[in-house]
């Protein structure tokens, strides 16, 4: 018997251990087999994945000097606005970075207002305390835009 990989059934987890069926089904006169799935294998790419999302799930320590930044506005220049720039670079709300600039700039507040639009809180445009405790959470790593 043939078949190609559209006729695996169950064969996204569920408890099934590792097994698919092939044929069969309802008014299939075919009989129903079963295979295995192969196991996968460590390679350089799997690790990579491994590695990244053991440090997603480490992100809240990463992002915990946030909560020493609320409160700051266009205008202000402080120490650790840097990581903020990186931080919304990473997920798509800043397309420059500088040279580790501390400046609350232009388009630092309105990076931070599409931010604030996108997971909507206030549109302030200023580092509030709720906006500051949304970027603390974990979160997966691929851009929201």
């Amino acid at each position: 018997m043939e078949f190609n990989s559209a006729e695996l059934v169950g064969s996204g987890g569920g408890g099934d251990g590792g097994v698919a069926s092939v044929g069969g089904g309802l008014g299939s006169e075919e009989p129903t087999r079963t295979l295995k799935r192969p196991r996968l294998a460590w390679i350089p790419q799997l690790q990579k994945r491994f590695m990244d999302a053991k440090v997603q799930t480490n992100s809240v320590s990463q992002f915990e000097s946030f909560k020493n930044l609320q409160g700051y506005r266009k205008g202000d220049n402080v120490e650790g606005l840097y990581q903020v720039k990186k931080y919304l670079d990473q997920f798509g709300y800043l397309d420059v970075l500088d040279n580790k600039n501390s400046e609350f700039d232009d388009k630092l507040e309105s990076a931070i207002m599409t931010y604030q639009l996108k997971f909507n809180l206030n549109v302030t445009g200023i580092l509030d305390s709720r906006t500051v405790s949304q970027m603390m959470m974990p979160r997966c790593g691929e851009p929201d835009m």
